[in-house]
């Protein structure tokens, strides 16, 4: 039997990861949760690839994400809008829960809020290890 607190920890709990960037010319994609790993980019060095989550790697994105205020994500403040001219690549996260979406505005795809950068960084590094 399930308690009130088993409950709100379920729907606390996260359950899926997506970063998006992008220019004009090229998308980048990357979703993961405890199930697969999937990755997608388009233009000129376009390719997807889709793949399990080894329970380390799942592990290592709760932990950062565990750093994150979820609920200030939204309002967290950029430190450059270059995106906003084209001059940069622009990023966004959005993290799913059991019971919220949590969205963050729009950034520099090199120059996320602080808040963030573990998170983007990581992003980055487990797909260019899993490569195409």
């Amino acid at each position: 039997m399930a308690t009130c607190r088993d409950v709100k920890e379920e729907k606390d709990a996260v359950v899926s990861i997506f970063y998006e960037s992008g220019t004009r010319m090229s998308t980048f994609t990357f979703t993961i949760d405890a199930k697969k790993i999937a990755i997608t980019k388009t233009g000129f060095d376009a390719y997807e690839t889709e793949l399990e989550t080894p329970d380390e790697t799942w592990n290592r994105f709760l932990g950062l994400i565990s750093k994150i205020d979820l609920t200030a994500l939204a309002n967290l403040s950029p430190p450059s809008s270059l995106h906003a001219s084209d001059r940069a690549a622009y990023g966004r996260l959005v993290i799913k829960t059991g019971s919220q979406t949590y969205t963050s505005p729009m950034f520099d795809d090199n120059n996320p809020p602080s808040d963030l950068k573990a998170l983007v960084e990581e992003i980055y590094n487990t797909s260019e290890n899993i490569g195409r």
